[in-house]
């Protein structure tokens, strides 16, 4: 009987966490899909790295490979082919043999191949079973006879980085808890194939562990692609966690045979090909263990996922957690890390694979739950929120987007102070889209847009103008949308105007380093003298009423989140 060694369907273990599982336990054998129209693909291991991979339908061509990467042109390319069909021998033999192109770029194409193929394995629906056969090569017949060396690294990373849900992926780096992010001392990352502004969040680890937020602020990367790289980090253990298990993939294993001389390996290159493998079907297909009608447990649980995700959305964040509203941050976290045992979609059973979208669904408020609850700036906004009835159930929603505007504002503050406008621009243009009413996010975001080059070639300023002026009128006192006023009032021309916001801004705060240097400028620029702004009366007319106290706040209501509460 073959040796069956795992079974399940991609939905509940993806195709980038059977390729660690393979790497981690160094297995060598036949991982065979079948989709649900019943086509079949494997994937043939020798020591945990994938070295033959066989789709049901033609894909990644090796004279297309070799066309896209420059190393022959079409018409070689096509002609190579012709011949190698009528010779019946491999195409990469024909190309090596009439000279177009050297061994050493027929290995790189070879390579590049299977990555591609894994990468559309990637793309086949969570209902595909999948059987992984130990010690079993059903495509011995297939391909070349000699294997092909492959980085593991970078196909895992390649297949994070196509197929790493947002819920899957913040349950992931939930382990890392309150702790930095930590590359383990024998990490090899150069492996994974990162790209330079991927290396980069490695570099600031190697230079200082960091938390998950701290990184995020960097800007180096979108929050998304961000995780993603160090949720690859975390699944091959080139994070250190503590757990003092070693990197997965540190060491390249020798799996390649003793290479042939000249003669051999062209008779056995040029040998007719022996008919397409049979592959067997996954057992998962033929024959379910237990389905749900069989199973008092797994009917229970069925009729606990829809009974959760009916309510989950008139949940707060502490009832989803099912934790006291006093909970200290070590029971919010073991209560997340509890349920996530439990709830977390990759934990599903094959049988609750039709599930696994309410399953999703649940996972993901509950990670967003564990997300603001031990965020101590969060937490504090979530539960005012509750004090003045913003965060009743059937504003949950509502909620949640005024916590992705603030974090999304504070962020493009922060990458604006640092120079990084481009970053900056889709933060702010974040937090307007979920709180547009929030004057301060709408002058910030003009501002930004008013610096882009093509603004300034084109002297175009009508929109960001209106969009200044509307957050003016809406918060007059706020000296943050005065100031962003200012700034694109200069630059569009207005000096006049400009000069006036920015002494305004002055009297009511002396101390606005920036305000108080424009005036000097516009004033030593007009021929008179620098004078002090509190100690004039010449600008009566734009001066406005102080906030609130000492003059340098906006009303309550007009805060972060007061829009919520006006009735």
């Amino acid at each position: 009987m073959v040796a069956q060694r795992a079974t399940g369907t991609l939905g509940g273990t993806p195709i980038a966490n059977l390729l660690v599982y393979t790497l981690d336990r160094r297995l060598s054998g036949t991982l065979v899909l079948e989709d649900p129209g019943q086509q079949k693909s494997a994937i043939l291991f020798q020591r945990g790295v994938p070295v033959k991979v066989k789709l049901a339908e033609p894909f990644a061509l090796l004279s297309e490979l070799a066309i896209e990467s420059g190393a022959v042109d079409e018409a070689h390319a096509t002609s190579s082919f012709e011949a190698s069909r009528a010779e019946e021998r491999l195409h990469g033999e024909a190309l090596v043999a009439e000279g177009l192109i050297e061994p050493g770029t027929l290995a790189d194409l070879l390579v590049e191949q299977i990555a591609r193929k894994i990468e559309r394995l990637c793309e086949l629906p969570p209902e595909t079973h999948f059987g992984y056969y130990d010690e079993q090569d059903f495509l011995q017949a297939y391909g070349s006879p000699e294997s092909v060396v492959i980085e593991p690294l970078g196909v895992i990373w390649r297949a994070v980085r196509l197929q790493a849900e947002g819920a899957t992926v913040d349950a992931t780096l939930a382990r890392l808890g309150g702790r930095d992010a930590r590359l383990h001392p024998r990490s090899r990352v150069s492996r994974f194939g990162f790209t330079p502004r991927e290396r980069g969040i490695v570099d600031v680890l190697r230079g200082k562990p960091q938390s998950v937020p701290s990184l995020v602020q960097t800007g180096i990367l979108p929050e998304r692609e961000l995780k993603k790289v160090l949720y690859a980090l975390v699944i091959t253990r080139h994070l250190d966690l503590g757990s003092g298990a070693l990197p997965i993939g540190i060491d390249m294993p020798s799996i390649a045979p003793p290479a042939p001389d000249a003669g051999e390996r062209a008779r056995a290159m040029a040998a007719t090909p022996q008919p397409q493998p049979s592959l067997p079907s996954p057992p998962a297909r033929a024959a379910p263990a237990a389905t749900p009608a069989r199973s008092p447990e797994l009917l229970a649980f069925r009729q606990e996922i829809r009974d959760r995700a009916a309510k989950i959305g008139s949940l707060n964040y502490y009832q989803i957690l099912g934790i006291a509203q006093d909970a200290p941050m070590n029971a919010i976290q073991s209560a997340f890390f509890q349920l996530a045992k439990q709830w977390h979609p990759d934990r599903l059973s094959p049988e609750l694979g039709d599930l696994r979208d309410l399953t999703m669904r649940i996972f993901s408020r509950m990670s967003e739950a564990h997300q603001v609850l031990t965020n101590e700036e969060q937490r504090g906004e979530y539960e005012r929120l509750m004090r003045e009835g913003g965060a009743a159930p059937d504003e949950q929603d509502m909620v949640q987007r005024v916590l992705r505007a603030a974090t999304a504002f504070q962020k493009a503050e922060v990458l604006a102070r640092r120079g990084n406008l481009a970053e900056a621009e889709k933060h702010a243009e974040l937090a307007v889209e979920n709180d547009p009413e929030q004057a301060e996010y709408t002058a910030l975001y003009a501002d930004l847009l008013s610096q882009k080059p093509e603004r300034t070639q084109s002297g175009n300023y009508e929109d960001v103008l209106k969009m200044v002026n509307d957050a003016r009128r809406t918060q007059p006192d706020n000296l943050k949308v005065r100031l962003y006023r200012a700034r694109v009032l200069k630059r569009s021309g207005d000096a006049d105007a400009a000069h006036r916001e920015f002494r305004g801004i002055v009297e009511q705060d002396v101390h606005n380093v920036e305000a108080a240097r424009e005036v000097r400028l516009h004033e030593m620029r007009r021929g008179g003298r620098a004078t002090d702004p509190k100690k004039t009366g010449d600008n009566r007319r734009n001066t406005v009423k102080p906030a609130g106290k000492g003059g340098k706040n906006p009303p309550a209501e007009a805060g972060l989140f007061g829009k919520l509460f006006k009735r």
